[in-house]
């Protein structure tokens, strides 16, 4: 397994400019099954992923699984691009996805505020290919399609470094004060509550020395903890990328 990881970082590669990414379609997993997108296969292989990941983050998805934004690698998409899905992924997996025809890459939870915020809010993003922004490319196909931001709405110790990068626009434009959330939440017109304290401890310490964390990659213990979740108040919600 860990040499797999090895294999997909060292085809590591910026995937917003790919064509054969850019063309994977991003959408709720019981939309695509009604829509008879994504092949029995695929989703099965989707469902039994989830099933046997054995932390608690993934005993309390299975529960709201269908509602989980998958983006889905497909085949066909090779036909018009120079790249190939096997350029990015291990040999397993690329198997897999021939068997199949297709390979969900990325997965993840979103709180929609249903118009009482006009943000809406991760609650659990994963990736299945290591190394390729997969994680950003969700977000930003999601703020597109969508037409609103998507903040994560909390985060862990150690996810600070991506979230820093992520929320660069942010930060850069704001001085750091003990009421720093407030004064976010107040310029970018949010009303949920930000669990971001691990993040601002991080600026606090940049603010010190100033130094920026360079940081951006999620590794595969980052974990959120959202206890007060509106979903389950005893779930965890992890970040990966």
């Amino acid at each position: 397994m860990e040499m797999d990881k090895q294999i997909e970082m060292r085809k590591s590669k910026n995937v917003y400019d790919v064509s054969v990414f850019r063309g994977c379609r991003l959408e709720k997993l019981k939309y695509m099954m009604e829509s008879k997108y994504i092949t029995n296969r695929a989703y099965n292989n989707f469902i039994g992923y989830i099933r046997r990941k054995s932390n608690s983050n993934h005993e309390w998805l299975i529960n709201y699984i269908t509602d989980v934004y998958v983006l889905v690698a497909d085949m066909n998409q090779e036909k018009d691009c120079n790249e190939k899905w096997k350029d990015f992924m291990n040999e397993e997996k690329y198997k897999i996805l021939e068997r199949n025809q297709q390979y969900v890459i990325g997965y993840m939870l979103v709180i929609d505020t249903h118009g009482k915020d006009k943000h809406h809010y991760i609650d659990f993003i994963n990736t299945r290919l290591k190394g390729h922004n997969i994680a950003d490319l969700m977000i930003r196909k999601y703020r597109t399609e969508k037409r609103c931001c998507l903040y994560p709405q909390e985060i862990m110790y150690s996810a600070v470094g991506y979230w820093r990068k992520n929320l660069k626009y942010i930060f850069d434009n704001i001085d750091y004060s003990s009421d720093i959330i407030d004064k976010i939440k107040k310029i970018y017109n949010i009303e949920m509550e930000l669990k971001w304290n691990c993040l601002i401890n991080l600026f606090a310490i940049e603010c010190d020395s100033g130094e920026l964390s360079d940081s951006d990659e999620l590794s595969d213990s980052d974990e959120l903890t959202d206890s007060d979740s509106n979903l389950n108040k005893n779930k965890k919600i992890k970040i990966k990328k």
